[in-house]
């Protein structure tokens, strides 16, 4: 690991060779451009004609296609100026060097265009500024970047004791477009520089990047953190096309995000860099990657706007030295048509110095894999719908669900793929009463609980099932409207069942209430429910019997032990095969209310219900004489009838407890 001291002599080199190279910003950056072209300056050389036509705007007099193009401080007239494109122009690169005041550029109408089309790319600001400088595009024209060896830099190197922020704002500009090397904002161009100055840039309404590597805020290794950088995207439309994005790298802090709405919700489209259907490579968000400097933050918020990603790894939060911390957050939503779509997501990721945000506030989030956090994880599902990119997805850091003192609504796993599972290890805290619509398998294996020991309660809709097999502490209310939920732990308060199903083999604390349209069904295939409180069945109990299991295993039972309510309860069985034993016992009860069921399907033949089998509160499936196993023929007769009723549709969804 690289020493703070002989950090500090690395600094000081850098600090001494910056201060050489400074005031040969303009000769820098002509190197870049081919041999040929000519470095003009705009110095507005006429007061009346602002026009870039005007060979007298520039030093020296002249016109400026196929050259090197500089705004810096030549000529007072140029201060504060603003420069009209008003014809195409390609030009071999575009610098913005002036010190002090902002410089204005008006690409006029929609058929002008100014393009780059060299290697010296575009670049505002230099090591030499000591100043918060502007520079702002207008009209209804386009600039154009478009070289593969091409950079795009907003804010560069500073050897100064203070770092500044250059501030790029295309948002009176009609489109942009870059097809080139590196996109940087705010971002330090020698890797050992004293610190970069801070870049701020505004897109334009419409924008298009594409890149081999985007990064908003990167600093140098040494001591000084540079201001926060931002990559602010339009009211418009957007697209970013690149193999690496990077937000906030080294010491520096970054944002990209949406700052405002329109008429019309702002979008952004991020793929790989060839587009289409490809993925980011990799996209880091808050990575402290440098032996100094206190902490590193990035942000990226697409809160305020619509968002269509595809991202092999994303990393919210990485922190790889023994020194200060990493935050980095990621947030998406509300908008309903919002899609990220990430294959492996590192959350808080290599220290318990870094810390990862992850909020879900709408749109459909997918993922592959979210594996253990090292830091701290703050991962929050407030709304839309959370869901797989492949056949079975795992997220194993805790989570929380729903919002603070208020109902919110999320969605586990898409309609239209229905076999993509899902699986929570974490703990699940529920900030405010939550109805989960369930469409896929879905599994809760860590501790629900109410934020604060609050009691919020859970509803269950969705075709789908839901599983929770921990011991859950959430004391509100439980309930069923669609699908299947499968208690194979515990949960501590009342369950309801107004349509769907309840089952599994675990215990629920308090009364369970089955109305008209609900099933009540033990086990997960056979298995025991255990209700504390009392029990009312208004719906359907649904047993299942097994006779080839081994014993003990061959029968659903419900346990009771208050009141057992069936007057308004009918029973059906599902019978997986030939009865051979004189008794199925299924339901254990403290007290019965009423007689029988209201009805009974698929009563096999020969057998009958007793309601209080050997007068122990017990509700069994008998043989009819006293107790006999049927008779051969009938055996029989109920064993050719087997593949009839093993056929029947199953009114039970079985998946592994």
């Amino acid at each position: 690991m690289v020493s703070k001291t002989a950090t500090r002599g690395v600094c000081a080199t850098a600090r001494a060779v910056r201060w050489i190279a400074a005031g040969l910003s303009i000769a820098l950056l002509a190197a870049a451009t081919p041999a040929q072209a000519a470095n003009l300056a705009w110095d507005a050389g006429s007061t009346t004609d602002l026009n870039w036509s005007n060979s007298a705007n520039w030093n020296p007099d002249g016109p400026p296609g196929g050259n090197a193009i500089m705004f810096d401080d030549t000529g007072g007239a140029a201060s504060g100026t603003t420069s009209i494109v008003n014809q195409p122009f390609t030009i071999s690169s575009l610098g913005f060097t002036n010190s002090s005041t902002a410089q204005g550029l008006d690409i006029t109408n929609p058929a002008t265009t100014l393009t780059v089309n060299s290697s010296g790319g575009v670049t505002f600001g230099s090591s030499t500024i000591n100043n918060n400088v502007s520079t702002y595009f207008t009209g209804s024209g386009t600039l154009a970047v478009n070289n593969s060896s091409a950079n795009f830099n907003v804010g560069v190197d500073n050897a100064a004791a203070t770092s500044y922020t250059q501030t790029v704002d295309m948002s009176g500009l009609s489109n942009f477009t870059f097809s080139g090397n590196k996109f940087n904002v705010g971002v330090g161009i020698n890797s050992s520089s004293e610190r970069s100055n801070g870049g701020n840039l505004k897109l334009a309404s419409s924008s298009s990047i594409t890149a081999n590597t985007l990064t908003v805020g990167n600093d140098g290794p040494c001591l000084n953190t540079g201001p926060t950088s931002y990559l602010q995207l339009s009211t418009g439309t957007n697209v970013i096309n690149a193999t690496t994005i990077n937000v906030a790298r080294s010491k520096s802090n970054g944002r990209i995000l949406f700052t405002s709405t329109a008429a019309t919700t702002p979008t952004v489209t991020i793929r790989g860099k060839a587009g289409g259907t490809s993925r980011v490579g990799t996209f880091t968000i808050g990575n402290h990657s440098v032996t100094t400097g206190s902490a590193t933050t990035g942000i990226v918020d697409f809160s305020l706007g619509k968002v269509d990603a595809r991202i092999t790894t994303l990393n919210i939060g990485v922190y790889n030295y023994s020194r200060g911390s990493a935050f980095g957050t990621f947030i998406m939503g509300p908008d309903p048509d919002s899609v990220v779509d990430v294959t492996t997501v590192n959350i808080a990721a290599n220290s318990s110095k870094a810390t990862g945000t992850l909020d879900i506030r709408g749109g459909t989030f997918k993922f592959g894999a979210i594996p253990a956090a090292k830091g701290t994880a703050n991962i929050h599902f407030t709304g839309g719908t959370i869901a797989s990119n492949t056949t079975s997805s795992t997220m194993t850091p805790a989570f929380h669900l729903g919002l603070a003192g208020s109902t919110a609504a999320v969605a586990f796993g898409e309609t239209s793929a229905p076999t993509r599972s899902l699986r929570f290890n974490g703990s699940v805290t529920l900030d405010g009463d939550t109805t989960l619509t369930v469409n896929v398998p879905t599994t809760f294996a860590g501790v629900v609980s109410g934020d604060g020991g609050a009691a919020y309660g859970l509803t269950k809709g969705g075709d789908g099932t839901l599983v929770l097999t921990a011991s859950n502490t959430y004391p509100g209310l439980t309930t069923v409207n669609d699908g299947t939920l499968l208690i194979n732990g515990s949960v501590a308060g009342d369950a309801v069942v107004n349509g769907g199903m309840l089952g599994g083999g675990g215990t629920i604390g308090g009364t369970v209430t089955v109305n008209a349209g609900g099933t009540l069904s033990p086990g997960g295939s056979i298995g025991t429910l255990t209700a504390a409180g009392d029990v009312t069945i208004g719906g359907t109990l649904l047993i299942e019997i097994d006779p080839a299991a081994n014993p003990g295993e061959q029968v659903d039972m419900l346990d009771v032990s208050g009141l057992l309510d069936i007057q308004y309860a009918t029973l059906d069985l599902d019978i997986l095969g030939a009865l051979s034993d004189s008794a199925y016992v299924f339901a254990l009860y403290g007290q019965l209310a009423g007689n029988e069921f209201v009805g009974v399907l698929d009563l096999p033949p020969g057998y009958e219900i007793d309601y209080n089998y050997l007068g122990d509160h017990q509700i069994a499936l008998v043989a009819v004489s006293a107790g006999a196993i049927p008779e051969p023929a009938s055996a029989l007769l109920l064993m050719l009838a087997v593949p009839a009723v093993a056929a029947r549709l199953r009114r039970r969804l079985r998946v592994p407890s």
